[in-house]
């Protein structure tokens, strides 16, 4: 409706300009315009900026009337709501780091969030089927701090972003995960030093200091956290 709209509008400011050419085309040829072509071009403009309100004002009127009467009898408003698009669908793309890991993206288009699902082996067609039947959601918590040290050299890193987050329920950020996580978001920091021997240090949401070493493994719940 709108372009429909919109398509008046650009139809009568077209008229105008071709009005206002043709005055000046006379002011050009004989020094001064026409006063019936200037009424012309103004009555023009005001009517196109008036009648484009009204209408607009029309369209939304009928809009609410359509869609408050088809929300009224059930079987209009179940047909509607199926044939709506569902925009919020979740798209999944499977990344295969090795064997033994791979990443899954799920990626919500409504909301553009990325939830990085870590499964500890290569999924075949019916494990994909029962992953994404799943709700894998993300946690109510984030940690404050999380930091690294490897070979007496810390920094830090984070596992939730506005690009990804990896602090989703069920989740399991051992040692491959780990490695994969470095090489992946912080290779510049790490790319001269041995990742297979770290400690992490966490301050979580409730200000607690956890540390661990790559012999354990961060176990992700919905609402807390466990190291294995």
């Amino acid at each position: 409706m709108n372009i429909f709209l919109l398509a008046i509008l650009f139809s009568t400011l077209a008229i105008t300009k071709l009005y206002l050419f043709f005055a000046f085309v006379y002011y050009k040829k004989y020094g001064v315009v026409p006063s019936y072509l200037l009424n012309l071009s103004y009555n023009l403009s005001y009517s196109s900026i008036y009648y484009y309100s009204k209408l607009q004002l029309g369209f939304m009127k009928t809009q609410n009337t359509i869609t408050t009467y088809v929300k009224s009898v059930p079987f209009l408003n179940n047909l509607l709501t199926y044939v709506k698009p569902e925009s919020n669908l979740d798209i999944y793309t499977y990344t295969n780091v090795n064997d033994d890991l791979t990443i899954c993206n799920k990626h919500n288009r409504e909301k553009n969030i990325n939830h990085k699902i870590i499964l500890h082996y290569n999924p075949d067609i019916e494990k994909i089927k029962y992953i994404e039947s799943l709700k894998l959601e993300q946690t109510d918590y984030k940690f404050i701090m999380t930091e690294i040290t490897i070979d007496d050299k810390k920094f830090v890193v984070h596992f939730t972003t506005d690009k990804y987050n990896y602090l989703i329920e069920h989740n399991k950020l051992d040692k491959h995960f780990i490695y994969f996580f470095l090489k992946t978001y912080y290779n510049d920091v790490v790319k001269d030093l041995e990742i297979e021997n770290y400690n992490i240090k966490i301050i979580d949401h409730n200000v607690n200091i956890v540390e661990f070493d790559n012999s354990k493994t961060l176990f992700i719940n919905k609402t807390d956290y466990e190291i294995l």
